[in-house]
């Protein structure tokens, strides 16, 4: 599940890193920056937990879920147009934020306390940046909005993504 939980990670810092080239609203600049570095945190300390054994290498380890988080993570690189910050912001406010952060709840509710602890005390972390990350994409979004066909992109937007992955956990590898 690190593996996985490090290679969605680095995805996004991958992603949300490259639009900061390519959006056109400085605000919206500054949040992906900053999310961006966020994940890249994120990814670094997924792989901190990633088993430490000789015949193992983390990196072979670090792997999509599945399809739906590939998936998921193409839709957000093909969203390149400097025209698609309502979009980008829909998206990653109310689709990547809370079911990343539903991703690592299903995830806790798998762990045991004793031989989960150290995990246990990161998702708590992660699960403070992305209500965090979640908030401010919110509130961003909601400032952009500004138009009715700026609420039909975002919901259009929206729509397209929702249905992958699935589950909460698939993201990270639980099914």
């Amino acid at each position: 599940m690190a593996g996985h939980a490090r290679w969605l990670e680095t995805r996004l810092f991958e992603v949300l890193g490259s639009w900061v080239a390519i959006e056109s609203d400085a605000a919206a600049k500054v949040l992906w920056s900053t999310l961006s570095l966020r994940h890249a945190g994120h990814a670094a300390g997924w792989h901190d937990r990633q088993p430490r054994v000789a015949h193992l290498d983390p990196d072979a380890l670090t792997v999509s879920a599945g399809a739906g988080a590939t998936a998921l993570i193409a839709a957000l690189s093909a969203m390149v147009e400097p025209t698609q910050t309502v979009p980008r912001l829909a998206v990653v406010a109310r689709v990547v934020q809370p079911r990343l952060l539903a991703a690592y709840r299903a995830r806790n509710e798998l762990a045991h306390p004793l031989a989960d602890g150290p995990t246990l005390r990161w998702t708590a972390v992660l699960h403070s940046d992305g209500e965090a990350a979640a908030k401010e994409s919110q509130a961003l979004l909601y400032r952009r909005l500004r138009t009715t066909a700026d609420a039909d992109a975002a919901r259009a937007c929206e729509s397209a993504m929702v249905t992958s992955p699935g589950r909460p956990g698939e993201l990270i590898g639980l099914t």
